[in-house]
């Protein structure tokens, strides 16, 4: 499936950026713990020089569930990040799963804990409001679609224009992923 996304870190805090999405639906509440992890001999799970992934292997935990998701990332010649290819399954157990990657000799990279929010926006377009521990409030839109995308500027306008009409003007677009 292809995402394309905008994130963008919030200077409101958790409430307030509540108070300006009351009029959407809250759909769900998740704490979600992500864990990334590399391997030496695979150097595109690493990070770059400035500490950008522009792939990964995660294990999300949230609630009752639990997903291994590899994501690849796709960059402008400017170095801007455009969407990402993710592949995503289910899996029963987070522990066994854990285990298998360390016996192939993989290793955690970091471990991402955050409250997520997820509200009711539209058919392609989803929000979900994060509060990320120890690095702040962000808030994401993000459109997936299963068909190809051929114009991801005209579809990341569109997102930052919506961003904009949600009241959220002082914020910083993150380029791929959080700090």
């Amino acid at each position: 499936m292809k995402e394309i996304e905008v994130l963008v870190s919030l200077e409101d805090t958790l409430s307030e950026a509540k108070n300006k999405l009351c009029n959407f639906k809250l759909h769900n509440h998740k704490k979600t713990i992500d864990t990334y992890y590399t391997h030496k001999k695979l150097i595109s799970l690493h990070p770059s020089s400035s500490g950008r992934l522009s792939s990964c292997l995660r294990i999300r935990e949230n609630n009752q569930d639990c997903f291994m998701t590899y994501k690849k990332d796709h960059f402008s010649p400017t170095d801007e990040w455009l969407y990402s290819d993710e592949l995503e399954t289910k899996v029963e157990s987070a522990y066994i799963n854990k285990e298998i990657l360390t016996k192939l000799g993989f290793y955690e990279l970091v471990i991402v804990n955050s409250d997520k929010y997820t509200y009711h926006y539209d058919k392609n377009f989803h929000l979900i409001l994060e509060n990320v521990l120890n690095l702040g409030v962000f808030l994401e839109i993000e459109y997936s679609n299963n068909s190809d995308i051929t114009d991801v500027d005209t579809i990341k306008n569109e997102i930052r224009q919506r961003i904009k009409d949600l009241g959220f003007v002082n914020c910083k677009e993150m380029n791929a992923g959080k700090p």
